[in-house]
């Protein structure tokens, strides 16, 4: 099998030529590292990628990642995956127009990446077949393998840095499993009606929800409630179906 090749947009070259020896130090292969339009076209005449990692922010170009993008899928139909940090949220309700593979919030761990790009290569196209499915196999901790999770059994999921704690219901117990990806990354493969971020590290199962107060839930089988900012009061309480006084 052909490794995957991976065009790199980002302007900070340190941490480019970072990301390049974490892919190739995992057989995969960067085409180029371009930073803004030009040098994207030069790249696309040399050679055609299969995958592009783009940075959203490119503070040396004229464009930022997402008009690049734009402009590169107008020629070539690639898989585009995002990286962006939890403060740029217009950046990223932008981003969503081109219909990215995956986005990978900033920081992550530099082990990590090959193995989602990897993922968003094999599922691209597939995501309303992943949204539909009841179940997903998860890449584990320790990159052996892949475990089956039944979506409608997690309760919730934690962010934890560069890993995932994914808590599932078997029979009146919780287990814990924790997985090496990005929350974000995540994110997307779980129907946005039933499964609510309501904070930056925190994904909930709504099926799940017994009580709401101003800043935290009760989970079934869940022992202790699990905080939540307040300033996401009213919009959980639109997610569920409340009865109000007259």
């Amino acid at each position: 099998m052909d490794p995957l090749k991976v065009l790199i947009i980002e302007d900070d070259l340190i941490e480019a030529a970072d990301m390049q020896e974490s892919l190739e130090s995992e057989g995969r292969f960067v085409t180029t590292i371009a930073s803004n339009t030009q040098e994207v076209k030069r790249a696309l005449k040399q050679q055609i990628p299969d995958l592009a990692l783009v940075d959203i922010r490119l503070e040396g170009s004229m464009h930022n990642g997402i008009e690049i993008v734009e402009e590169l899928l107008s020629v070539h139909s690639l898989p585009i995956v995002y990286l962006t940090s939890s403060t740029e949220k217009p950046y990223v309700e932008a981003a969503r127009r081109t219909q990215p593979a995956a986005f990978m919030f900033k920081p992550f761990r530099s082990n990590e990446l090959a193995i989602q790009l990897e993922l968003a290569y094999l599922n691209r196209g597939i995501q309303p077949d992943f949204l539909a499915s009841e179940s997903l196999f998860l890449p584990t901790d320790q990159g052996r393998g892949h475990v089956r999770i039944m979506k409608k059994e997690v309760v919730y999921m934690l962010a934890g840095g560069s890993y995932v704690e994914v808590y599932i219901r078997k029979g009146t117990s919780i287990v814990k499993t924790t997985f090496s990806m990005n929350l974000g990354h995540l994110d997307q493969y779980f129907p946005s009606y039933q499964f609510y971020r309501i904070s930056r590290s925190l994904i909930v199962n709504l099926d799940f929800v017994e009580r709401v107060e101003r800043n935290c839930l009760f989970m079934t089988a869940v022992s202790k409630p699990i905080p939540y900012p307040e300033s996401k009061h009213r919009d959980l309480l639109q997610k569920l179906a409340v009865v109000r006084t007259p």
